[in-house]
């Protein structure tokens, strides 16, 4: 797997998104990669549209993004920040240590999630 050199210039397209992870559609999180400092942090993009799968049932009266895939897309974020900051961009790490979410307003069609990913402490094993 090979980083996209537009990578180490601070952004990625959805297709470069698409190509590093193997994450498909529905499941596939992120739109867009605005800044990418390797090895520190990265600002990811995912844009709500009322066409989401996940609206067919939640909610029918009031369509809400579910939690779990909020935490879903901060995963992928996180597994981008992973791959672009190794060197000769080996095979991503398997574990996430932890995520800190707080949900203070349901996101709804129409809202971007602007995701910020950082490297606050790497363990030996991970």
């Amino acid at each position: 797997m090979s980083i996209p050199s537009v990578a180490l210039q601070g952004t990625l397209s959805f297709e470069q998104v698409r190509g590093l992870l193997a994450h498909r559609f529905p499941f596939l999180m992120i739109d867009r990669v605005t800044e990418i400092e390797p090895g520190k942090r990265l600002l990811a993009l995912k844009h709500i549209t009322g066409n989401e799968l996940c609206f067919l049932g939640h909610f029918p009266d009031r369509a809400i993004f579910p939690g779990v895939l909020v935490l879903e897309a901060m995963a992928q974020a996180v597994s981008l920040l992973d791959l672009v900051s190794k060197e000769n961009g080996g095979p991503p790490s398997k574990y996430l240590g932890s995520a800190n979410a707080k949900f203070l307003v349901p996101i709804v069609p129409g809202d971007s999630m602007e995701i910020e990913a950082v490297l606050v402490k790497q363990a030996a094993r991970f």
